[in-house]
Protein backbone atom coordinates (compact mmCIF):
# COMPACT_ATOMS: atom_id res chain seq x y z
CA UNK A 1 0.00 0.00 0.00
CA UNK A 2 1.35 3.44 -0.61
CA UNK A 3 2.64 5.54 2.12
CA UNK A 4 -0.53 8.12 1.79
CA UNK A 5 -2.92 5.68 2.30
CA UNK A 6 -1.91 3.77 5.17
CA UNK A 7 -3.58 6.57 7.20
CA UNK A 8 -6.88 6.44 5.61
CA UNK A 9 -8.45 3.63 3.97
CA UNK A 10 -11.33 5.82 3.30
CA UNK A 11 -9.91 7.92 0.27
CA UNK A 12 -11.99 8.28 -2.75
CA UNK A 13 -10.23 7.51 -6.17
CA UNK A 14 -9.01 10.75 -8.44
CA UNK A 15 -10.36 8.46 -11.04
CA UNK A 16 -13.13 5.23 -12.13
CA UNK A 17 -11.42 4.94 -15.26
CA UNK A 18 -15.06 5.79 -16.52
CA UNK A 19 -16.15 7.77 -19.86
CA UNK A 20 -19.11 9.61 -18.05
CA UNK A 21 -20.03 13.77 -19.02
CA UNK A 22 -22.36 15.31 -16.26
CA UNK A 23 -24.26 18.64 -17.27
CA UNK A 24 -25.94 20.86 -14.64
CA UNK A 25 -27.62 23.75 -14.89
CA UNK A 26 -26.36 26.81 -12.50
CA UNK A 27 -28.50 29.27 -13.41
CA UNK A 28 -30.32 30.91 -16.55
CA UNK A 29 -26.70 32.56 -17.61
CA UNK A 30 -24.42 29.25 -16.93
CA UNK A 31 -23.75 25.16 -17.32
CA UNK A 32 -21.20 23.58 -15.12
CA UNK A 33 -19.84 20.22 -16.72
CA UNK A 34 -17.54 17.73 -15.48
CA UNK A 35 -16.37 14.92 -17.45
CA UNK A 36 -13.71 11.58 -17.15
CA UNK A 37 -12.43 10.07 -20.63
CA UNK A 38 -10.62 6.70 -19.74
CA UNK A 39 -7.43 4.81 -20.82
CA UNK A 40 -9.68 2.64 -22.71
CA UNK A 41 -11.66 5.67 -24.64
CA UNK A 42 -8.32 7.21 -25.19
CA UNK A 43 -6.30 4.12 -26.36
CA UNK A 44 -9.08 3.55 -29.37
CA UNK A 45 -8.67 7.04 -30.43
CA UNK A 46 -4.95 6.63 -30.84
CA UNK A 47 -5.45 2.48 -32.17
CA UNK A 48 -7.51 4.32 -34.66
CA UNK A 49 -6.40 7.41 -35.11
CA UNK A 50 -2.40 7.17 -34.07
CA UNK A 51 -0.67 9.16 -31.42
CA UNK A 52 0.33 11.94 -33.52
CA UNK A 53 -3.16 13.32 -34.46
CA UNK A 54 -4.13 12.88 -30.80
CA UNK A 55 -1.18 14.59 -29.49
CA UNK A 56 -1.44 17.43 -32.47
CA UNK A 57 -5.16 17.82 -31.99
CA UNK A 58 -6.91 19.63 -29.06
CA UNK A 59 -9.61 18.97 -26.65
CA UNK A 60 -13.00 21.22 -27.05
CA UNK A 61 -16.34 21.50 -25.37
CA UNK A 62 -18.89 22.09 -28.14
CA UNK A 63 -21.87 23.61 -26.74
CA UNK A 64 -25.25 23.31 -28.55
CA UNK A 65 -28.24 25.02 -27.39
CA UNK A 66 -31.16 22.20 -28.95
CA UNK A 67 -33.41 24.50 -28.81
CA UNK A 68 -32.69 27.19 -30.81
CA UNK A 69 -30.44 24.74 -33.07
CA UNK A 70 -27.11 26.79 -32.47
CA UNK A 71 -23.62 25.42 -31.02
CA UNK A 72 -20.35 27.39 -30.14
CA UNK A 73 -16.69 25.94 -29.38
CA UNK A 74 -14.68 26.24 -26.10
CA UNK A 75 -11.05 25.29 -26.29
CA UNK A 76 -10.22 23.37 -23.14
CA UNK A 77 -6.66 22.25 -22.13
CA UNK A 78 -5.76 18.49 -21.46
CA UNK A 79 -5.84 18.40 -18.01
CA UNK A 80 -9.23 19.98 -17.63
CA UNK A 81 -11.73 17.69 -16.24
CA UNK A 82 -14.56 20.53 -15.66
CA UNK A 83 -15.55 23.89 -16.97
CA UNK A 84 -18.07 26.93 -16.05
CA UNK A 85 -19.94 27.77 -19.45
CA UNK A 86 -21.60 30.90 -20.04
CA UNK A 87 -24.29 30.61 -22.32
CA UNK A 88 -25.96 33.54 -24.08
CA UNK A 89 -30.04 32.01 -23.98
CA UNK A 90 -31.56 30.78 -21.07
CA UNK A 91 -35.30 28.90 -21.15
CA UNK A 92 -33.71 26.71 -23.74
CA UNK A 93 -32.30 23.09 -23.57
CA UNK A 94 -28.62 22.60 -23.77
CA UNK A 95 -25.99 19.51 -24.32
CA UNK A 96 -22.01 19.48 -24.69
CA UNK A 97 -19.79 17.41 -26.54
CA UNK A 98 -16.37 16.79 -25.70
CA UNK A 99 -14.34 15.94 -28.72
CA UNK A 100 -10.77 16.22 -30.02
CA UNK A 101 -10.22 19.31 -32.92
CA UNK A 102 -7.74 17.73 -35.77
CA UNK A 103 -8.30 20.27 -37.97
CA UNK A 104 -10.09 23.60 -38.79
CA UNK A 105 -13.49 22.30 -40.21
CA UNK A 106 -13.43 18.93 -37.84
CA UNK A 107 -13.90 17.55 -34.64
CA UNK A 108 -14.06 13.67 -33.45
CA UNK A 109 -16.14 13.31 -30.71
CA UNK A 110 -15.12 11.53 -27.64
CA UNK A 111 -18.18 11.67 -25.06
CA UNK A 112 -21.52 13.59 -24.66
CA UNK A 113 -23.33 14.94 -21.38
CA UNK A 114 -26.81 14.64 -20.71
CA UNK A 115 -29.16 17.58 -21.96
CA UNK A 116 -30.49 19.98 -19.29
CA UNK A 117 -32.90 22.89 -19.59
CA UNK A 118 -31.52 25.88 -18.19
CA UNK A 119 -34.66 28.29 -16.76
CA UNK A 120 -35.89 31.35 -18.03
CA UNK A 121 -34.18 34.59 -16.42
CA UNK A 122 -37.61 36.28 -15.79
CA UNK A 123 -40.47 36.51 -13.64
CA UNK A 124 -42.95 33.19 -14.58
CA UNK A 125 -45.88 34.25 -16.66
CA UNK A 126 -47.69 31.50 -14.19
CA UNK A 127 -50.04 33.84 -11.91
CA UNK A 128 -51.18 30.97 -9.96
CA UNK A 129 -50.98 31.05 -6.42
CA UNK A 130 -51.37 27.91 -4.23
CA UNK A 131 -52.29 27.52 -0.57
CA UNK A 132 -51.51 24.92 2.05
CA UNK A 133 -54.69 23.70 3.92
CA UNK A 134 -53.02 22.03 6.70
CA UNK A 135 -56.07 21.17 8.53
CA UNK A 136 -57.61 18.92 5.48
CA UNK A 137 -54.83 16.53 4.83
CA UNK A 138 -57.35 14.31 3.57
CA UNK A 139 -56.38 14.16 -0.14
CA UNK A 140 -59.04 16.06 -1.36
CA UNK A 141 -58.49 19.78 -1.65
CA UNK A 142 -55.41 19.74 -0.39
CA UNK A 143 -54.20 22.73 -2.13
CA UNK A 144 -56.94 25.77 -3.11
CA UNK A 145 -55.98 27.64 -6.59
CA UNK A 146 -56.39 30.93 -6.79
CA UNK A 147 -55.52 33.31 -9.84
CA UNK A 148 -53.82 36.49 -8.81
CA UNK A 149 -56.23 38.03 -11.07
CA UNK A 150 -59.11 36.85 -8.19
CA UNK A 151 -57.15 38.97 -5.36
CA UNK A 152 -57.54 42.18 -6.63
CA UNK A 153 -55.61 44.98 -4.72
CA UNK A 154 -58.25 45.38 -2.09
CA UNK A 155 -57.44 41.54 -0.76
CA UNK A 156 -55.63 41.09 2.43
CA UNK A 157 -54.51 38.63 4.95
CA UNK A 158 -54.52 38.14 8.57
CA UNK A 159 -54.45 35.37 11.13
CA UNK A 160 -54.18 34.97 15.19
CA UNK A 161 -50.70 33.76 15.70
CA UNK A 162 -51.62 33.03 19.34
CA UNK A 163 -54.41 30.63 18.12
CA UNK A 164 -52.08 29.44 15.58
CA UNK A 165 -49.49 28.25 17.93
CA UNK A 166 -51.77 27.61 20.79
CA UNK A 167 -51.63 23.71 21.80
CA UNK A 168 -54.95 23.55 22.20
CA UNK A 169 -55.57 24.31 17.85
CA UNK A 170 -53.42 21.10 17.96
CA UNK A 171 -55.21 19.24 20.66
CA UNK A 172 -53.20 19.21 23.17
CA UNK A 173 -54.20 19.95 26.81
CA UNK A 174 -52.52 21.45 29.61
CA UNK A 175 -54.13 23.00 33.04
CA UNK A 176 -53.50 26.34 31.83
CA UNK A 177 -56.07 25.85 28.36
CA UNK A 178 -58.91 24.04 30.22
Amino acid sequence: MEESQKGNNNLLPELYNDDIMILYAVDPKRLFTCWEISEIRKNHFINDFGRELWEKSVPVLIVSNITRNESFEIRVNNFSDSWYINVPHSDCIYRVELGRRVSEHFVINLITSNSVYVPGDGSSSDTKILFADYRDISGTGFYEELNSDDIGPSFSFSFDIEDTLSPSSYGIKNEDTK
